[in-house]
């Protein structure tokens, strides 16, 4: 038996009843002017709630006004109702949609938004990931020789220097499917960059800042291993392609060539992910190792990041595209603990590094 309150008549007086769920039927005892009174409805003539709220049901019965009502004051028994007899219409779904259709809307807008964002930050990222494995070295190198004409344009490169850089790195004998190009430019800002495809430019204001050889070495390697693990194409093309899910989905394919541009422009300002970076310091101490190169250098190196960010005028270049972190500094330091024993004295790299720094 359920609880409802029934209610009859111009100016209906709530009756508390216990409803009875016949197989055709409902059927409650009314009392009434003192006398017991079976009513019973049959389930076929029984009308829906046609505005059905959350915590009651509200179902007539007849087919003239007035009406009577039972009022179920337990939304559970909808449910029970449903089960019983599956066959009925007990809301009014229309009326129900009307009535949710705000909270229908906010919910698709939420569940566009989460499948934007998966294919933003997780799809994009791992299609552009697979794309630059499937690149073939010759089509970076190409690529990588238009951004680089299209950067070095300004007419800085001082390429005396630059064939001293190239020396330094030969004499590191680094192994490399990538024609790997040193550049020195005269700018004085801090930093330093890779290019998809070998080219890495130097800037004068980072080797003055620099005092050892091996500081240099660990800056050389650090970026031959954007350029080996392919670090900077998979940045471009991971911000290409979100790009490219962005268009798909609003259906404006016309910046795609506006994108990749910015991005040859402007390659020497890519951050590259926590990652990345990690995955090139750990190359480049084994790189030193290999050949015996101190890490104290790339500790120093870091330090001057940080000496020259916290001057106060501007952060360097370096220090906002290749940040320096603590766990950064814990890892060289955790290797030197282990490895700098080992090290020999290199007076060709250190050589070339002076005329270098002159």
């Amino acid at each position: 038996m359920n609880n409802a309150f029934y209610y009859s008549g111009i100016k209906p007086i709530p009756v508390e009843v216990e409803v009875i769920l016949e197989p055709d039927s409902f059927r409650f005892l009314l009392r009434k002017d003192n006398q017991d009174q079976i009513i019973e409805w049959r389930i076929s003539q029984i009308k829906p709630d046609l505005n059905h709220s959350d915590n009651k049901l509200i179902l007539s019965y007849g087919s003239v006004p007035p009406f009577e009502y039972l009022e179920f004051q337990s939304n559970e028994f909808l449910e029970v109702l449903q089960n019983k007899y599956p066959y009925r219409k007990w809301i009014n779904s229309e009326n129900w949609i009307n009535k949710h259709a705000f909270g229908l809307i906010i919910g698709g807008i939420l569940i566009l938004a989460v499948a934007i964002v998966s294919l933003y930050f997780i799809v994009a990222p791992k299609l552009s990931d697979n794309l630059t494995k499937a690149v073939p070295i010759k089509w970076e190198v190409d690529l990588g020789d238009k951004m680089f004409k299209q950067f070095m344009s300004d007419g800085k490169e001082n390429s005396v220097k630059s064939m001293q850089l190239d020396s330094f790195f030969k004499l590191m004998n680094v192994v490399s499917d990538y024609p790997i190009r040193m550049h020195f430019s005269e700018d004085t800002i801090i930093n330093a960059f890779a290019i998809p495809g070998g080219h890495i430019v130097v800037y004068k204001g980072l080797v003055d800042k620099i005092s050892n050889y091996e500081s240099l070495a660990g800056l050389l390697a650090h970026e031959y291993t954007h350029v080996a693990k392919k670090h900077s194409l998979k940045t471009i093309l991971r911000s290409a392609s979100s790009y490219l899910v962005l268009a798909a989905i609003f259906g404006d394919l016309t910046g795609l060539a506006g994108i990749i541009l910015e991005n040859a422009n402007s390659i020497q300002n890519l951050s590259y992910s926590r990652n990345f970076e990690h995955e090139a310091d750990q190359n480049a101490v084994a790189i030193l190792l290999d050949r015996k190169i101190g890490l104290t250098g790339m500790l120093d190196l870091f330090k001057v990041f940080l000496s020259t960010g916290n001057k106060g005028l501007a952060v360097p270049a370096f220090l906002s595209t290749h940040p320096v972190t603590e766990d950064r500094i814990k890892y060289i330091e955790s290797r030197m603990a282990k490895s700098e024993a080992d090290t020999i004295d290199h007076h060709e790299l250190k050589q070339l590094f002076q005329r270098l720094k002159s």
